[in-house]
């Protein structure tokens, strides 16, 4: 596995052992990041079932600002601990071994913001992106107020194509992007509908 593009393109991952964590492969990775263009530069970024956090470390090697991740498998916290140190991204990242859905309450609650929010569960717990869609959409707290049409703030879900994610209250669907048996849910708040960049 290795990073698609930006300043660390060619670098390798490491990998979480086993097959309990599934890497976002990099054909998915160049898709999400093609249709989200500049509005990468300079953003913060969240990372959510992390994994051994190339969704993130992509985004920063990309021009994100600052990246949070967020993975509660220990086997997977270690490669991504050890990935940021061998990339020199240590200062630009921090780490929570940590579930997911209350993780989001507690980043609202110490006032945290981010402009991308990237969440990729596992595909074993069918009803989990659903679940987390509905947790992001309750706290819109989670988001930088920048509404203007390039730096409105984004959500991302990547979910298995057989997965019907629920209607949200505070974010809109935007786009729908299949990627082999997976698909990329792009969603926006509902008081901003930020253009993303054109397909390549």
């Amino acid at each position: 596995m290795r990073i698609e593009g930006g300043t660390l393109r060619g670098r390798p991952l490491l990998a979480p052992p086993g097959p309990a964590t599934r890497p976002t492969d990099g054909r998915t990775r160049e898709m999400l990041f093609n249709s989200l263009g500049e509005r990468v530069v300079g953003a913060r970024f969240l990372d959510l079932y992390a994994g051994s956090g190339s969704v993130g470390i992509e985004a920063l090697s990309r021009g994100a600002q600052f990246c949070v991740f967020i993975e509660d498998d220990f086997r997977a916290v270690k490669p991504l601990k050890e990935n940021l140190l061998a990339l020199k991204l240590k200062s630009l990242a921090q780490v929570w071994s940590a579930n997911a859905r209350p993780s989001l309450e507690k980043l609202v609650e110490g006032g945290e913001k981010f402009d991308i929010v990237f969440a990729d569960p596992p595909f074993t717990h069918p009803l989990e992106a659903g679940e987390i869609a509905k947790r992001i959409d309750a706290c819109p707290g989670l988001f930088h107020n920048q509404m203007d049409d390039f730096r409105g703030p984004i959500v991302v879900i990547q979910h298995s194509i057989r997965t019907q994610l629920p209607d949200l209250d505070n974010l809109r669907l935007l786009r729908f992007k299949k990627a082999g048996e997976s698909g990329l849910s792009f969603f926006v708040p509902k008081l901003s509908e930020p253009a993303l960049a054109e397909d390549h």
